[in-house]
């Protein structure tokens, strides 16, 4: 039943809508954000809380200070502090002495205080911030005398209004006569208590209570009711789908058929038993190929279906995410911004088409990136970054995604790409999501990392197929790879005498020209940008005749600025670029086809360039370069998600995982062969560089439990190692070894202890993206149909037009490319680095050798 609130419907939340209907609007979402039934860590019933806190938090909004703040806009005017204009402290004293008045907990309480308080902000670092209203000094006092004015002023003008709001929250428990208009001195009392006495689950509760607030807030502030039920993708056509796949034209394809079929069957069924058995930890581990990804989304929807709720899927890379999003919009047919799908992450443009949800041809302005990044899709792809810096320390906006875990279903898949130095948080993050969401975690890699292992609080996670011995045996009888592990590795690892225990890049440039016959193709997948650039050049140099070496990515800015190409289909500009290049290049077997992939390329580029690689390797797909050897030259990002299969590979020296996850990108289709998966240890790209395996991995010790475990496997002194063996025994044997290199669960991480100590601030500059410089963010132009996006995004961003200036820029990042800055160069002086406008200069960005751009090529090219 609606209480009447016909004294609250005088007064204005905003200047387009009263208090009344506003705080309705925010309980009424509040009420379907919270399930029915939930509990507090503390025993608090959250429907109650939360019910409470909807209703305080814009309390304050009462006094005669902020009525007139609304009507001049201007804060000077309305009060003769502007302190008194302010809202958040006054209401949430009001809201702790509500729930006070309930018998709620003194920690509920407490979080119930910060929701408020902090509704408009960020939780801070609870201890530190408890100082400043509890602790005596002029501060404090100065604190709790504008709450004496504000709760006067709500006195004199509004307390018929006031006493309406307090005995609908408080279910007639608390009127307005009841509060201490003059001693607001009780209300510091009421806070007495420290946040360090309320045990480890103080924060969490602060984090729900407030993220659930912010997102009921700011839904009805942009005209948006939480639905009873997310909307999502239909199920039965995704089943239609994999029915309809091919069983495969060989022996070994249709028995790796019925293994991912097994599998698939598999994974549903035991998942939906065992959760209606208590368990909300699982895992999935599959070989790469053999259909992790649909088996993941399948079972993870048809839990979602059976609770009603919905599944996150989250994934480490933008590059692997692009791939799961061509399944899913593939397999249920949906785009991302239909109501039941949402794909989240900082290149995506994020928002909802709503008219499918409402009788109205037009919503309000932002309210589609609002539903969005709420996550109130029943389907959401997002990466870690997304998921776990806004469960651990989140910001206002990254805030409102954490209701939607409520009876979520969260696939984590290739969890070994999270840092390590989050390994320890991610586990507190895994119980807290589990704990206080009811939400079930998945992990799913062909490379299971003992995330939670170290964790004497979590169990085992479950694993939902019985086929990962079968799909291991499988490979063993029909292996795709070997390991080959090169003579500069043995040299390193002391199993051989060497002169050098590298391989100089003119050497390897040189071996991978002569094992790359006419008509095959090679990837050498390096650990650094240099690196990549340096070996192109010195494979480009293998070539006596420059007629026969065609760069692939030599003309795609010529080509870019002739003809017209669509982001959302990168494979037709690819299969025209390819028709314009050959062209342009003298082809026969033995013109050497090179390209190089690396971060440093716009997106935009590297999509085409992955999509017309993908047509050359493709066996069913006649291009011009088929009879060329192809070689690939590519840093990391190539070797998760990337759907390519190369015949041979070389990997530079790296963690065991990324050793395995590299050579899924070789002989994926079971060729009838066994193709050479080398290893190998590249020397520095310059005379003066450290070694690429040491810069990158070094630092984090990983690479002594690959040193370890690789030694192990060669037992025997074979070179070589099988597939079969690499992908059991040897993962087994790194993850052994690096729980114990880093006594894992015999010390406390420090962001677990951030975590538990409530160090909201600490933990909100935390960053699951470990890098040691850094980096500014470019916008790439090349050419005036790019030049005319960015105008456009100007132009809106001139006019104040901030929701079209947001999804203007969202489509410009096809063009944005992060480049490392030297902090030791850069002083306040220095202007923001936004565009760089190179229409006129293409020679700066070097896509054939994947250099790209360097900061100090564009000093007279910098736009602001």
């Amino acid at each position: 039943m609606v209480p009447s609130l016909d004294a609250l419907v005088s007064y204005q939340a905003r200047p387009t809508q009263s208090l009344a209907d506003h705080l309705q609007g925010v309980v009424e979402n509040t009420n379907r954000l919270l399930a029915t039934g939930t509990k507090t860590a503390y025993g608090d019933d959250w429907q109650t809380v939360g019910q409470v806190i909807a209703w305080t938090h814009d309390a304050g909004k009462l006094t005669e200070y902020f009525q007139r703040y609304l009507e001049t806009d201007d804060r000077s005017q309305a009060a003769d502090r502007a302190e008194y204009t302010y809202h958040g402290f006054v209401s949430a004293l009001l809201t702790a002495h509500t729930l006070h008045r309930l018998d709620v907990s003194a920690e509920t309480q407490l979080a119930g205080f910060y929701a408020v308080a902090k509704h408009h902000g960020v939780i801070p670092d609870i201890t530190e911030e408890h100082r400043k209203y509890t602790e005596n000094g002029q501060k404090v006092t100065d604190q709790y005398e504008i709450v004496n004015a504000q709760l006067e002023s709500i006195d004199t003008h509004a307390s018929d209004a006031a006493d309406e709001l307090l005995r609908t929250a408080s279910d007639g428990a608390l009127t307005w006569d009841d509060i201490y208009v003059e001693n607001a001195g009780f209300y510091q009392d009421l806070l007495k208590p420290k946040p360090d006495q309320f045990g480890d689950h103080l924060y969490e509760t602060v984090l729900r209570a407030w993220s659930t607030l912010v997102c009921a807030d700011k839904l009805d502030a942009a005209g948006i009711t939480v639905e009873n039920t997310p909307t999502r993708p239909e199920l039965e056509a995704f089943r239609r789908k994999i029915e309809g796949l091919p069983d495969g034209d060989s022996n070994p394809l249709r028995e790796l058929n019925t293994l991912r079929g097994d599998a698939h069957s598999e994974a549903h069924e035991r998942l939906c038993d065992a959760h209606a058995m208590g368990e909300r930890f699982f895992r999935l581990t599959l070989p790469t190929g053999f259909g992790k990804t649909l088996t993941g989304l399948r079972a993870g929807l048809d839990l979602a279906e059976q609770r009603d709720s919905r599944l996150i899927y989250a994934l480490p890379y933008t590059s692997i995410l692009d791939q799961v999003d061509e399944v899913c919009q593939r397999f249920f047919e949906v785009s991302p911004t239909d109501p039941s799908y949402t794909v989240h992450h900082h290149l995506a443009d994020t928002r909802t088409d709503l008219r499918t949800l409402s009788d109205s041809d037009t919503v309000s302005d932002g309210s589609e990136s609002i539903y969005a990044e709420t996550w109130q899709s029943g389907l959401v792809l997002t990466t870690f970054t997304q998921l776990f810096e806004s469960l651990a320390g989140p910001g206002n906006t990254q805030s409102m995604k954490l209701p939607a875990l409520q009876d979520s279903v969260i696939v984590l898949d290739e969890p070994q790409g999270i840092s390590i130095e989050w390994w320890e948080l991610v586990s507190r993050l895994a119980a807290f999501v589990t704990r206080e969401y009811d939400a079930t975690v998945i992990l799913m890699t062909a490379t299971q990392p003992k995330l939670f292992k170290q964790s004497p609080d979590l169990p085992d996670p479950k694993p939902l197929t019985t086929q990962t011995a079968a799909c291991e045996e499988f490979i063993q009888r029909n292996p795709r790879v070997q390991f080959d592990i090169h003579d500069s590795l043995r040299a390193h690892f002391g199993q051989q005498t060497s002169s050098s225990d590298t391989i100089e890049l003119e050497d390897a440039a040189a071996e991978l020209r002569a094992t790359t016959p006419a008509g095959s193709n090679t990837l050498a997948i390096v650990n650094t940008i240099e690196s990549a650039g340096t070996l192109a050049e010195a494979i480009e140099a293998t070539v006596e005749n420059d007629r026969d070496v065609c760069m692939l990515g030599a003309d795609l800015c010529t080509f870019l600025r002739r003809h017209s190409h669509d982001d959302a289909d990168p494979d037709a500009t690819a299969a025209a670029y390819l028709d314009y290049l050959s062209d342009r290049c003298t082809l026969d077997a033995q013109t050497l086809l090179l390209t190089t992939l690396t971060t440093r390329l716009r997106p935009r580029d590297r999509a085409i360039l992955i999509a017309a690689l993908r047509r050359i390797l493709d066996q069913t797909v006649d291009t011009p370069f088929d009879e060329c050897p192809t070689i690939t030259v590519s840093t990391q990002l190539i070797e998760a998600g990337v759907d390519v299969s190369f015949d041979r590979l070389y990997r530079d020296f790296g963690p065991l995982p990324a050793l395995v996850q590299a050579a899924g990108r070789c002989n994926r289709e079971y060729e009838g062969k066994v193709s050479s998966v080398t290893v190998w240890r590249l020397a520095p790209p310059n005379s003066d560089g450290q070694i690429p395996s040491e810069l990158i991995y070094g630092r984090k010790s990983l690479l002594r439990p690959t040193r370890k475990a690789l030694t192990a496997l060669q037992d025997d002194g074979s070179k070589t190692i099988g597939e079969a063996t690499m992908i059991s025994r040897g993962v087994d044997l790194y993850y052994e070894e690096l729980h114990e290199q880093r006594k894992t669960g015999q010390r406390l991480d420090s962001l677990a202890a951030r975590f538990d100590a409530g160090a909201g601030e600490q933990l909100r500059e935390a960053s699951l993206i470990d890098q040691d410089y850094e980096t500014q963010d470019v916008v790439v132009l090349l050419t005036e149909e790019d030049q005319q996006q960015y105008d456009q995004y100007l132009n809106y961003k001139n006019d104040n037009r901030w929701q079209r200036a947001r999804e203007k820029f969202t489509e410009l990042q096809p063009m944005v490319v992060s480049l490392p800055v030297a902090t030791d160069s850069v002083d306040d002086n220095t202007p923001v680095l936004d565009v760089a406008n190179l229409r006129d200069d293409a020679e700066l960005y070097q896509i054939s050798t994947g250099r790209g751009l360097r900061i100090s090529d564009l000093a007279l090219n910098i736009e602001r």
